[in-house]
């Protein structure tokens, strides 16, 4: 089997997968004593495109790891926004966000009794 064939036969690489490179671990038994790793990278998605000269066959006890895109992990990061806004809900938020600009985009706080049509605008 190839790096390809076995992307192929897993189902295809995840929306999450860095598809550039590849992590190829061999393992080799050396006099029957010790073991040697060796690491190689792998252009993964040329050897999936059909680049024969891109694709390794694999020997029995490699490890392809396939890594995960950059910032993937903060992919659906959100806040809950409840109570006095016109917009309650959840709303995602990017690394580096302030909870203030969520609270923005929930928009004006609702009216009540003790504080008619006042909103988050004039309230900063």
């Amino acid at each position: 089997m190839t790096v390809a064939g076995l992307v192929r036969r897993s189902g295809n690489f995840k929306r999450s997968a860095y598809r550039e490179q590849a992590d190829l671990s061999s393992y080799q038994v050396q006099d029957g004593r010790t073991v040697l790793l060796s690491h190689r990278v792998v252009d993964v998605e040329k050897a999936v495109d059909g680049d024969k000269a891109a694709d390794v066959a694999l020997q029995p006890g490699d490890v392809v790891s396939i890594r995960q895109l950059a910032g993937w992990q903060d992919i659906g990061a959100s806040v809950v926004i409840t109570g006095e806004v016109e917009h309650p809900g959840s709303y995602g938020i990017e690394e580096g966000e302030r909870l203030s600009s969520a609270l923005m985009r929930a928009a004006d706080f609702e009216p009540t009794p003790t504080r008619p049509g006042r909103c988050w605008s004039e309230c900063r």
